[in-house]
């Protein structure tokens, strides 16, 4: 009598998955990065500075995403998760602020306004969508208010 093989249990961690998901089918897997053009050469440095200022272009922003959700969270445990959260992307932040400054200022790279411009068009929508989640119907808190 055979024995059915037993799951084992899952030895990556949820970082390292989606490391190696990005490499694979991701960003990582596009030949131009592939290719090495984008770290080394002549343009290695403008490809960096670039990369950081766009970082910062998507995620510098205060509040963020997740500090606006934080400040909408009614449950104690999210809250809590939330409120962490938001302490740790305010530390990419500032890593993010201090990684800019060392690359100094923003290439003037072909499309470098384009791209600025479609972040910016997404930060309305994306605000709105915030805005609607703070209006939706919450359990009732312990002084019977909703919010």
């Amino acid at each position: 009598m055979s024995q059915s093989p037993q799951p084992q249990a899952q030895t990556r961690g949820i970082a390292e998955l989606l490391d190696t998901l990005v490499a694979s089918e991701g960003t990582g897997a596009h030949g131009h990065v592939k290719s090495g053009a984008l770290s080394s050469g002549p343009d290695a440095m403008r490809n960096l500075a670039d990369a950081v200022h766009f970082l910062c272009l998507l995620h510098g922003r205060y509040p963020g995403i997740v500090d606006s959700a934080a400040r909408k969270a009614v449950d104690a445990a999210s809250r809590k998760w939330m409120d962490e959260t938001a302490q740790a992307f305010a530390q990419e932040r500032a890593f993010l602020s201090k990684i800019a400054a060392a690359v100094g200022p923003v290439p003037s790279t072909q499309g470098q306004a384009q791209c600025e411009a479609a972040v910016a068009a997404h930060r309305p929508a994306v605000d709105r969508i915030i805005a609607a989640a703070g209006t939706t119907n919450h359990p009732t808190k312990d002084n019977g208010d909703t919010e």
